[in-house]
């Protein structure tokens, strides 16, 4: 990507402290991701930063910390530490009424009886951005990270936090101009391995959806015989297909833009992409995979 807003090799420490506080902890040195994705993330990052050894289950620490020669990239090293301080209550971002983010159950909003007050942020609207609170650590590192400064969010910040797309601010990414260029811009540099793998993707034929539907009508039939009481439903099989084999491609498609795209810099160098972390749940990527495959097969089953 061009030039980073901060020097990341420089507050690598800083930043390595805040994900061992933050991360759940197995035992001394030791820390459980437990499957869950900010875990990751967090586990990710400090192996990256040359701070622990990857696990099956999560990471343990060096003894002896080496900055890597080629450094994680910056931004995806701020997705983990903004994924772990919200996943531990330390970060919280707000509507901008101040308010925390509602609760739906279906038709019905769910509010308690006795609202607390609005929490007050310490970290104020700007750049598209809406309002947050975060405690003095996390404020810390938001700020060394050129996330925060001066009590609001930095230019830097915005398109970071695109990734995030928190709730509370309603954000509409699609619509941003810069994200429509963005479009063009991959649609036009699209790497001819990565072309060759989004047609493969994209591409479902009649065989692999009567596949699917052969494979529905299995475990339909195995439901009939356990509870004898569905036998009754006769659900559209072709229709169902068709939605499962989509959802395997979209995820499919997903991957490879978590791995290979970046807003800042579109398609990733095989360089580029060994220090990219495998940011996945990414709602910017999942936004730019939709556009890009509804371009370049408008009338394929996944797009």
């Amino acid at each position: 990507m061009g030039a980073e807003p901060v020097d990341l090799r420089a507050i690598a420490p800083e930043v390595a402290g805040f994900l061992m506080a933050s991360l759940p902890r197995e035992e001394e040195g030791a820390w459980d991701h437990m499957f869950s994705t900010p875990y990751q993330f967090g586990c990710m990052a400090l192996v990256e930063l040359g701070f622990a050894e990857e696990t099956d289950w999560g990471a343990l620490r060096r003894a002896d910390p080496v900055l890597p020669i080629e450094m994680p990239r910056w931004d995806d090293v701020c997705i983990a530490v903004l994924s772990l301080a919200k996943q531990q209550g330390r970060l919280r971002y707000l509507r901008p009424d101040g308010m925390v983010q509602i609760y739906r159950a279906g038709r019905f909003i769910i509010t308690p009886a006795v609202p607390p007050p609005p929490p007050v942020p310490n970290i104020s609207p700007a750049h598209g951005l809406g309002p947050a609170v975060a405690d003095d650590e996390t404020l810390s590192v938001l700020a060394s990270l050129g996330l925060v400064q001066g009590g609001a969010w930095t230019a830097a910040a915005e398109t970071v936090l695109w990734r995030r797309q928190p709730p509370e601010w309603e954000m509409k990414v699609e619509t941003d101009r810069r994200f429509i260029q963005a479009v063009e811009r991959a649609v036009a540099s699209v790497p001819q391995d990565v072309r060759a793998e989004v047609a493969r993707l994209a591409t479902v034929t009649e065989g692999e959806l009567q596949e699917e539907v052969t494979d529905l009508e299995r475990r339909r039939d195995a439901l009939a015989q356990k509870r004898p009481e569905m036998s009754w439903l006769k659900p559209d099989l072709m229709a169902a297909a068709r939605r499962s084999v989509a959802f395997g491609r979209h995820h499919k498609l997903d991957w490879l833009f978590f791995c290979r795209w970046r807003l800042d810099d579109g398609w990733l160098t095989d360089a580029e992409t060994r220090r990219a972390l495998e940011i996945f749940h990414d709602p910017l990527a999942i936004d730019m995979r939709r556009a890009v495959v509804r371009q370049l097969h408008p009338d394929s089953l996944v797009a």
